[in-house]
Order: C-alpha cells, then structure tokens, then sequence
C-alpha cells in the first residue's frame, strides 16, 4: 500500500516554467549575447540543475558559478509574481493528508527556494520532508535525492514519486520506487522514453493510483 508520495516542484506542482525561462533568457540576453537561442531552447532547462543546465553551453567552471548567481539574483526579484499552484494540487495534498499519506518534495531548486515557492503557493503546511540540491551530493536522475528524502522518514510501507521531467522518473526507478509522470509536462516527449509506471493528466488523477 502506498503511504508515502514525493514530489518534484516545479513543472510538477508549481508552475513556475515561465519564470525559470523568463529568468534564462535574461541571463542569456545579458551575460551570454553571443549564443543564439530560439523559444524552444530553453525548455530544456526545465527540471536539471543550474549546473547542469549552464554546462550544456559553458565548460568554464568559474564561468558557470557567475551565471548561477547572475541567475538567481533575477530569479528572485521574479520569484513571488510568477509562481503559482497547478490546478489541483492545493485538494490533492489536502485529501492526502486526510489519509494519513506522508508527503515530500524532492528538487533540483534549492532548499530555501523550494520553501519559498511553497510558502507563496499555500502549500507549505501539507510537506513532511524537503529535500533540495544543496541536501545531497548526486542530482537527479542519481537517485541520491529520493533515497535522501525516503531516510527523513520513521516507516514506509511504499512509496511513489511524481515528477514532470524524465530525471524524475530514472531517479525513481533508481531508487526502487514507483514513479507517476505528468502530461502537462514541457518535455512530454522525452519523459514518455522514461517509462514511468503511470501518466496522469492532472494532479488529482493521483488519487485514484493511491
């Protein structure tokens, strides 16, 4: 029986994919003029880390920090007016909780941003665990951030993870656990190849897996 339900944030829960590629292209506009990126570019960038997402374009490791802060400084001044709950998620925690379900939220965003993006979206009270990049060493799709999160808790009995980027679901099945794909997802056709155990439309669709 599953007792235990982790998830992604942004793309999963949060909608936060045009702030991530508004805050993408202002760095690529400011700091990196000379690359030439198209709208469909920056999808991509949606779901890896900062460090993963800047090393597809630059190999200077010094290089990639200062894009990282010039990123997150802009990503913040963004943040709280462009994120939002997808439809659903605020009654699917609710109904979880009235089951006794545990919950967590394992992502490549940061500790302190994941809280953040909660906390702007009214969905801080429903999260038992937060695991975020700089928790763990290994990033997604090492299932080091998912067995992380499954630690925190005393006893699980199953557990499943829900994620809208295919390093979602090899995590998961790199952790020994089941994985739920989102069909809204930006990267639809590559989070198919990673053969999730199920796909849903919509978030509340999750009830009836559980």
């Amino acid at each position: 029986m599953i007792d235990t339900v982790l998830f992604d944030l942004d793309g999963t829960l949060i909608d936060s994919n045009h702030l991530i590629i508004t805050t993408f292209k202002y760095v690529f506009e400011t700091e990196l003029p000379h690359i030439q990126m198209k709208e469909e570019d920056y999808f991509p960038f949606i779901g890896p880390t900062l460090v993963q997402g800047f090393g597809k374009y630059v190999q200077d490791e010094a290089q990639i920090q200062h894009l990282i802060q010039v990123y997150r400084k802009k990503n913040l001044e963004l943040h709280d007016d462009y994120v939002k709950a997808f439809e659903g998620a605020q009654a699917l925690l609710i109904h979880l909780k009235s089951r006794g379900i545990q919950t967590g939220i394992v992502s490549s965003k940061m500790h302190f941003l994941i809280e953040r993006g909660l906390k702007v979206t009214g969905l801080l009270p429903y999260f038992d665990v937060i695991i975020g990049s700089d928790d763990v060493v290994n990033h997604k799709p090492h299932p080091e951030p998912i067995q992380k999160a499954l630690s925190l808790f005393d006893d699980i009995d199953e557990a499943i993870y829900v994620g809208d980027h295919p390093n979602d679901i090899l995590s998961g099945k790199a952790a020994g656990i089941k994985t739920i794909g989102m069909n809204y997802s930006w990267n639809l056709e590559d989070l198919k190849k990673a053969k999730a155990d199920y796909y849903l439309d919509t978030l509340i669709q999750i009830k009836e897996v559980i």
